[in-house]
């Protein structure tokens, strides 16, 4: 699907603009990198990934497919932009009402395309965003139970509503605070859902998991055992720190977090590789410390999901 969706483009050249040539000190590196850590380069890319999300609900030859073609290879104009800050140059930002319902002052054209809502796909991506969409989901059912005795599911997918119950419905779909077109990676994620609703079905009836399957019987060092506990002590005291930083800084977003993160896990990586090179006996460890004693799950994953994921695949297509 993402193959059918890949689009060849002409580049985009971007105007340069030429910061004042300065003798760079340690303070102006300092100052830099503290600067850096609440440049907004991830959320207007997320912007950017959201206008495709919209741009999906329209016809390629309408006014509103091609004005968001437009603002799509403008936003690496503004990616460049929010970079060049950081040297001290002026830029001009994204303008608000591309992404900002009330700054489009009423007019329709504009609120058609505006990108205040994220796209769905996104709730797997950002925690907050996925408790949201629960919390919004779930109080809709109440309402739907108390108001019209009826499940919200049987309700969306009944043919015929009263006014009432079409009310309801328009309502629903107006607040819903995820964009829930029908792009690739939306599609993506219902076709997943849907082959995963037995499995999730099946996995609650039967809680119980032997992991020994996943085994495969090498010896390990108690000694690398220890030092990957302790491994996985500092990525708890270091992910402690980067959740009070989020809290701290006001100025932090979530694309801070991820990025913040991403660097974790590189560094987690690079470390459980460093403390034991065998991958296999690295697994062997990890598989027992996550079911036995409960080390983080994320932890876990970060150092030998790549291996586990190849372990799975070698039992069901075989070695390849």
């Amino acid at each position: 699907m993402l193959l059918r969706r890949h689009r060849k483009l002409p580049p985009i050249i971007c105007i340069q603009r030429n910061a004042e040539k300065k003798v760079v000190t340690e303070e102006d590196l300092i100052k830099t990198n503290r600067d850096g850590l609440g440049n907004q380069v991830g959320t207007i890319t997320n912007r950017i990934t959201t206008m495709m999300e919209v741009q999906s609900r329209f016809e390629p030859d309408s006014r509103e497919y091609k004005e968001l073609d437009y603002r799509i290879a403008c936003g690496q104009l503004f990616q460049q932009n929010t970079l060049d800050q950081l040297k001290g140059i002026i830029a001009k930002p994204m303008p608000k009402y591309w992404y900002n319902y009330k700054a489009c002052e009423g007019d329709k054209f504009l609120q058609s395309i505006c990108v205040e809502k994220k796209p769905y796909f996104m709730t797997y991506v950002y925690d907050d965003y996925k408790r949201k969409l629960d919390n919004y989901i779930r109080e809709a059912e109440i309402d739907a139970l108390s108001q019209y005795k009826t499940d919200l599911n049987v309700l969306l997918n009944q043919i015929n509503h009263t006014k009432k119950e079409a009310k309801f419905l328009e309502y629903y779909h107006a607040k819903y605070p995820f964009g829930d077109s029908d792009c690739a990676m939306n599609r993506i994620c219902h076709y997943i859902e849907n082959q995963f609703v037995a499995c999730v079905i099946n996995l609650k009836k039967d809680s119980k998991f032997d992991y020994t399957f996943l085994k495969t019987g090498v010896e390990y060092s108690n000694e690398h055992k220890e030092q990957l506990i302790n491994l996985e002590n500092e990525f708890q005291q270091i992910n402690q720190r980067i959740k009070g930083y989020v809290n701290y800084d006001v100025n932090s977003t979530k694309e801070d977090t991820i990025e913040s993160k991403k660097q974790l896990r590189r560094y987690i990586r690079y470390e459980a590789r460093q403390i034991c090179p065998d991958k296999e006996e690295r697994t062997e460890i990890l598989l027992d410390l996550h079911y036995h004693n409960k080390c983080n799950s994320q932890f876990f994953w970060d150092c030998v999901g790549d291996n586990i994921v190849e372990r799975l695949e070698k039992m069901t297509y075989g070695d390849f």
